[in-house]
C-alpha cells in the first residue's frame, strides 16, 4: 500500500478506532519492566568496563563467602572437640561410678551381714550425703567401734582439755608401742 492510501483510511475512521490500533499492548503488572540501557553501555570499552565491575563483585562475594565457611568450619571444629570431650568425661566419670559401687559391694561383703541388714533399704539408689556419719555410727557393731575407740585414745594420747599433764619424756619402746597400733 501506497502513503497516500494509508492516510485516507485514516482520515476515514472514527477517532476511537485509531486509539485502539495505535495503543501499545499492555504489559502484565506481574512481569517487571528491564530498566533502559544507561548510554554508556553504547560503546564496546564500556561494556568491558562494566563487566570488569561485575567480575570484580562477584569474586569479592566469592571470597567473602570462602572466609566464612572457613570461620564457620573451625567454630563447628571446635564445638564438636568440645563435646567429645564432655562425652569422654562422661564415660570416665561412669565408670569411677560403677567401680565405687562394686567397691563399696565388695566392702559390704566383707563386713558381714550385720552392715549389710542395715543398708538394704538403700541398695540400688543413688548415695545420699547427708546424715553419713549417722548411718555409720548405727551400722558398726559395738565391739569394732569401742576398738576404733581405744586405738584413737592410743594414737592421740591424753587431750589437751584434761588435768593431767602430758609427760616429759616417753619411752623409745612406748613410742614404738603407740606408732605399731596407729
Amino acid at each position: 500500500m501506497r502513503l497516500s492510501a494509508l492516510v485516507d483510511r485514516l482520515v476515514l475512521l472514527p477517532a476511537s478506532t485509531i486509539t485502539d490500533s495505535l495503543s501499545l499492548p499492555h504489559a502484565a503488572p506481574s512481569q517487571p519492566t528491564a530498566p533502559p540501557r544507561a548510554p554508556t553501555f553504547t560503546s564496546v570499552p564500556s561494556l568491558l568496563h562494566t563487566l570488569q565491575q561485575e567480575w570484580d563483585a562477584t569474586m569479592l562475594e566469592c571470597l567473602n563467602l570462602r572466609r566464612e565457611s572457613a570461620e564457620l568450619r573451625q567454630e563447628l571444629s571446635h564445638a564438636l572437640y568440645k563435646e567429645d570431650a564432655a562425652m569422654r568425661v562422661l564415660a570416665r566419670v561412669s565408670r569411677e561410678r560403677d567401680e565405687a559401687r562394686e567397691a563399696l559391694a565388695s566392702v559390704k561383703a566383707t563386713l558381714g551381714p550385720a552392715y549389710q541388714g542395715a543398708g538394704a533399704e538403700a541398695q540400688g539408689a543413688d548415695a545420699q550425703m547427708e546424715g553419713v556419719e549417722e548411718q555409720h555410727e548405727a551400722s558398726l557393731p559395738a565391739d569394732a567401734k569401742k576398738r576404733v575407740e581405744q586405738t584413737h585414745e592410743t594414737c592421740v594420747g591424753p587431750s589437751s582439755s584434761s588435768s593431767e599433764p602430758a609427760p616429759a619424756l616417753v619411752a623409745v619402746r612406748q613410742l614404738y608401742a603407740i606408732s605399731a597400733t596407729c
